[in-house]
Formats: structure tokens, sequence, C-alpha cells
């Protein structure tokens, strides 16, 4: 990602974090983290987070944070590039290569 970073063809900056606290962890306690593409917009991208106990479903906290597709160069929001949207689909859907 640095590589991408410094020639401009990508960065991302986090703009906005919602979260909702469910219910507390406790010492000792096996955590899972689950996150997922929500959307995909023009400039930005919105992703979802939940944590459970290990082997529950029910939530501890649930998490949304808003990324904006950023220049470095130019210092301004940019459209999120088609190989990094085609790159996150493949790995929503179970694809990713590498």
């Amino acid at each position: 990602m640095g590589e991408l970073a410094r020639s401009g063809q990508f960065d991302f900056v986090l703009a906005k974090t919602i979260l909702e606290y469910k219910s507390p962890a406790r010492l000792g306690d096996w955590l899972s983290i689950w996150c997922k593409m929500g959307k995909i917009g023009n400039t930005s991208m919105t992703m979802g987070f939940m944590i459970t106990r290990e082997g529950d479903t029910d939530p501890l906290l649930l998490a949304e944070i808003i990324y904006v597709s950023y220049n470095p160069h130019t210092e301004s929001s940019m459209p999120v590039p088609v190989f990094i949207r085609e790159r996150i689909e493949k790995f929503e859907k179970g694809e990713f290569a590498g």
C-alpha cells in the first residue's frame, strides 16, 4: 500500500467512525472480529465491523468506518480507483488471490 500512496495512485484517510458498544468483553474472552465492505461510493468507502465472543453471534461492538480515497500529492479526495474496487469486490466474494 505504501507504494500506491507514494505514487499517488491510491491512499485513504479515515473520515468518520461510529462505535456502538453493546456488551463488555472480559479478560480471558476470545474475540472474533468481523468486517465487510458495505458500500463503495465515488470517493468514499464504508466498512462495517462487528466484534463477538468466539462462538457467539451477539455483538459486543458494532462499528461503521468511512474512509475517503485521498491523493497525497494534491492533498484532496479522489475517486476510488477501478483496480481498488475490483480487488475489494473479489475479496468480498472470496476470490482474493493476493
